[in-house]
């Protein structure tokens, strides 16, 4: 089956605007769907000012109850902590 779409159907179907990051009230970098999957998974982003305390808590929810979402999340989240730790 063949389907026809062009470039802004595509752009429009693909939801980018939640995939941007944006700063949140804590100063930290998450994209809306990064906040949403936190909040399904009980997570108030709004209650860390780091990205290391936020990161220990997901991890130990993922250890208790696995989510692919959050584990996704929690991949994104470990790339923004080891590029802004990495000496340039």
């Amino acid at each position: 089956m063949k389907s026809d779409i062009n470039f802004n159907d595509a752009v429009d179907f693909s939801n980018q605007d939640s995939l941007l990051l944006k700063r949140r009230e804590n100063r930290m970098l998450l994209s809306d769907y990064q906040v949403m999957v936190l909040k399904n998974n009980g997570i108030d982003y709004k209650k860390y000012s780091n990205f290391h305390d936020l990161l220990f808590d997901v991890e130990e929810i993922l250890f208790n109850d696995y989510d692919d979402e959050l584990d996704l999340v929690s991949g994104q989240i470990q790339e923004m902590v080891y590029y802004s730790d990495t000496k340039k």
